[in-house]
């Protein structure tokens, strides 16, 4: 469900914690400072406009908030989908629906097999907004940079979770920037 008043909320209060932790120097903090400083760098490197720069700021925002609390907060994605709505035609709705459909089910399919929640419907937003945009042709890249990634970390930081927005927002990043 979308609730914009609580998620404006949510994010305002998440974002003065995240200000609180960056000046006790933590981990996220610091992680953050520095996924900030890359969409705030992509201004400068990339050569379009202010929204995209926008647009890597908000999906570093993402980012920071779910590697912060593990929640992508709706307000983020609804702005994050006008910017790439403004920046980007929409290549194959068609096409896009049914990866959206076949993400869906993956996802309820890998809850009834593990019996937990193993991706977050925040995620599977998050996902399913990037796959609107991203061409047919390059979006097993997008899965494969997305779960590869995350396959990964886990390995590295062994944790009993891990935060996939991350994942999705720096892959999405990348085929969008990158020479596909």
């Amino acid at each position: 469900m979308f609730y914009p008043v609580q998620s404006i909320r949510y994010t305002f209060h998440t974002t003065k914690k995240l200000w609180l932790d960056l000046k006790k120097r933590s981990f996220v903090g610091a992680s953050g400072l520095l996924l900030l400083g890359i969409g705030m760098l992509s201004w400068i490197s990339w050569e379009f406009s202010l929204l995209s720069g926008l647009l890597c700021t908000a999906l570093a925002w993402i980012s920071i908030i779910d590697l912060y609390d593990r929640i992508i907060p709706d307000v983020l994605l609804v702005g994050s989908f006008f910017l790439l709505f403004l920046l980007y035609p929409i290549p194959d709705l068609i096409a896009s629906m049914m990866l959206i459909l076949i993400l869906i089910l993956a996802k309820v399919s890998l809850e009834k097999i593990y019996k937990k929640s193993v991706i977050g419907w925040g995620d599977i937003k998050l996902m399913t907004i990037c796959l609107v945009f991203i061409p047919l042709a390059v979006a097993h890249i997008f899965f494969v940079l997305c779960g590869g990634g995350a396959f990964f970390a886990s390995l590295i930081f062994r944790k009993p979770y891990l935060p996939f927005g991350p994942f999705v927002a720096t892959a999405f990043l990348y085929l969008m920037m990158g020479p596909f």
